[in-house]
């Protein structure tokens, strides 16, 4: 996938929480992404924390506003923006 100015912003994001779960002791951590004309930009990154599942989904149609989706265990959190997002993972 390329990156080019329009998406580094939510591609900083997922950086941000890769290197988050990490830090916990993620296990395992996966990594899927694709590339089409219906994205500009989409990661998603599932992981076990413990026995805690965690998934973010990072997504960006063309000419659209960055949107990433959270599960947490068993609570969703949809369409949030990336300043949404940073403010949750201070929270999880």
């Amino acid at each position: 996938m390329i990156i080019n100015k329009k998406n580094r912003s939510i591609n900083k994001a997922k950086k941000a929480f890769v290197k988050w779960a990490k830090k916990r002791g993620a296990y395992p951590l996966d990594i899927y992404c694709t590339d089409n004309d219906y994205w500009a930009y989409y990661n998603r990154v599932d992981m076990f924390i413990g026995r805690e599942y965690y998934s973010a989904t990072f997504k960006q149609h063309p000419g659209e506003t960055p949107k990433i989706d959270v599960i947490v265990g068993d609570i969703n959190h949809y369409d949030l923006t990336i300043k949404e997002f940073k403010e949750l993972l201070k929270t999880i």
